[in-house]
C-alpha cells in the first residue's frame, strides 16, 4: 500500500458500521410515517409553509426592503417582524397571509379559520381516543 493516510478496516469496524446502517434505517422506516402523519394533522411540517422576504419581494415584484418595512409597519396581515438585536430583525411571512394578501383578502380570517378546524380537529381526534381506551378498558375486565 502505497498511501499510509488510509487505515485498514477491520472486521470489527466493518461490522459496526454496518449495525450502525442498519439502525438507522430502521429507525427511519419506524418514524417516517409518524413525522408525516404528525405533519399532515398539525399543519404542514414536512413542507415549507412561509416565504422568505426575497420571495415576497418577487411575488410582489417589489425590493426585499420594501416588504421589510411593509411588515414592521402591519401593513401586510399575518406577517410579523420581530426584533432579535440592536439591528436585526426576524421575518415571518405565512405563504397563506401572504398569498391572500395578494389576491386582496383577508389573511386574519382566514387564519381563524384555520385555527379553529385545527382545534376541530384535535377535539375529534381526543374523542376518538377517549371511546377507544373505553373499548380496550371493558374488553379487559370481560
Amino acid at each position: 500500500m502505497k498511501n499510509k493516510k488510509f487505515k485498514k478496516v477491520t472486521f470489527l469496524n466493518y461490522l459496526k458500521f454496518k449495525i450502525k446502517w442498519v439502525l438507522k434505517v430502521l429507525w427511519y422506516c419506524i418514524n417516517r410515517p409518524f413525522d408525516i402523519l404528525m405533519g399532515w394533522m398539525w399543519g404542514g411540517v414536512m413542507e415549507k409553509n412561509s416565504y422568505s422576504v426575497g420571495e415576497a419581494a418577487k411575488l410582489k415584484s417589489r425590493t426585499p426592503q420594501f416588504i421589510r418595512e411593509q411588515i414592521k409597519a402591519g401593513k401586510i396581515p399575518g406577517c410579523t417582524a420581530t426584533k432579535i438585536g440592536p439591528k436585526n430583525w426576524s421575518y415571518d411571512i405565512p405563504k397563506l397571509a401572504f398569498d391572500n394578501h395578494l389576491k386582496g383578502a383577508n389573511a386574519l380570517d382566514i387564519e381563524a379559520i384555520k385555527e379553529a378546524v385545527k382545534v376541530a380537529f384535535k377535539e375529534v381526534i381526543e374523542e376518538m381516543a377517549k371511546e377507544l381506551v373505553e373499548k380496550r378498558l371493558t374488553q379487559w375486565r370481560n
